[in-house]
């Protein structure tokens, strides 16, 4: 039973509104067991298990770095604080590349990126937006 457990969970669990519940069910045990076989196999037998998010899947189709350059720290909190921002930095500029903050920015449709873009220009801040156009990798540190 812990062989099937680890597999399944190695796979990914099943985008559900439950998806624990339907794992146990496919196995035939209880959710509340299933939840412990985990617990017990955190640590051991996977070092942790989280959430990763497919942005086209659920319809975020435009991806944008933003590279701005600013002083201000209202544009830095406005920024950070979007639903559509992932990612925030600071970052020391360079002499050839004098951007100092950078973001990740996910829209589902080209009027919510213009609507995010008309407040960001009240601020008077120079910036620079990068499309994604494709991903290569997208994973975590060892």
């Amino acid at each position: 039973m812990m062989d099937e457990i680890k597999k399944m969970v190695a796979k990914g669990l099943p985008i559900t509104r439950d998806p624990y519940g339907d794992m146990a069910k496919s196995l035939n045990i209880d959710k509340k067991e299933l939840i412990e076989s985990i617990n017990g196999m955190v640590g051991k037998d996977f070092e942790k298990i989280r959430a990763e998010i497919n942005y086209e899947k659920i319809g975020y189709k435009i991806n944008v770095l933003m590279a701005i350059r600013s002083q201000n720290d209202e544009i830095c909190q406005f920024i950070s604080k979007s639903k559509n921002v992932t990612h925030c930095y600071e970052r020391y500029p360079d002499e050839k590349f004098r951007y100092n903050f950078f973001a990740m920015a996910h829209f589902r449709k080209k009027e919510e990126l213009e609507k995010f873009l008309s407040e960001l220009k009240t601020f008077n801040a120079e910036y620079e937006l990068l499309r994604t156009i494709k991903k290569f990798k997208r994973g975590r540190l060892p």
